[in-house]
């Protein structure tokens, strides 16, 4: 992602600038960035069941959900 990139989206730079800040502290760290999660996907399904599914972009792209529970 380039800087015009997290401009446009003040979360994504927020969450950018603490893993950078963690990356430099002098402690072990590992950082799990799913591209989207189960909770969101119950749409999805439900959209699937009506016939239709609202996609942003292409369709190209591929989820890797993760579930927090």
């Amino acid at each position: 992602m380039d800087q015009s990139d997290e401009a446009a989206h003040p979360l994504v730079a927020a969450k950018q600038a603490f893993a950078d800040r963690l990356d430099a502290a002098p402690i072990t760290s590992t950082i799990v960035a799913p591209s989207g999660f189960f909770s969101d996907m119950a749409d999805f399904l439900n959209m699937a069941k009506s016939g239709r599914v609202w996609l942003f972009g292409t369709g190209r792209l591929r989820l890797n959900p993760y579930s927090s529970n």
